[in-house]
């Protein structure tokens, strides 16, 4: 992902043609077993974090709150992402530098790569992960666990950065 990125960006210019080569050879391409799916499912009742008491028809509460997100890779089944974190720890540095190159792929304005990149994932996926408590748990835990680590000289995981 690192070397994608590279040639996005060149002396902190983006190349717009790389940004589109990228993203029709390995996002879109639909035989690629290492991209992941995003999907968002409807949370039951009890699951739904509403610290501000929002009522249920307020905008924020009907489509970031009430909802959370699954992702899949290849062709795995979906799960939660601290599901996928827990079944698949070994490949959530790809995860995050996967999700890190879509933002690249966005740079410099690109209305063209937004409009495919919001194909891909969308507005709303990305909003209910930045508000889903579950997640900022999971960054607290890793965060911990780093931190522990880190006493013996190594980082396990890099933290999903949101806020």
């Amino acid at each position: 992902m690192r070397l994608f990125s590279t040639f996005i960006k060149c002396e902190d210019r983006v190349i717009k043609e790389n940004q589109q080569i990228i993203l029709d050879c390995f996002f879109k391409n639909t035989d690629n077993l290492w991209s992941f799916k995003f999907k968002l499912e409807e949370k039951e009742e009890d699951e739904i974090h509403n610290p501000l008491g929002l009522p249920s028809n307020h905008p924020i509460y009907d489509k970031i709150l009430k909802y959370k997100v699954e992702i899949a890779l290849g062709k795995q089944d979906f799960s939660s992402i601290p599901k996928f974190f827990k079944d698949w720890g070994s490949k959530w540095d790809y995860f995050l530098a996967y999700v890190n190159l879509l933002a690249d792929i966005c740079m410099d304005r690109n209305s063209e790569s937004i409009e495919n990149v919001s194909a891909l994932i969308s507005l709303q996926i990305v909003s209910v992960i930045l508000n889903d408590p579950e997640i900022n748990i999971l960054n607290e835990m890793i965060k911990k666990d780093n931190e522990e680590a880190m006493k013996s000289g190594i980082i396990l995981h890099p933290i999903a950065n949101v806020h």
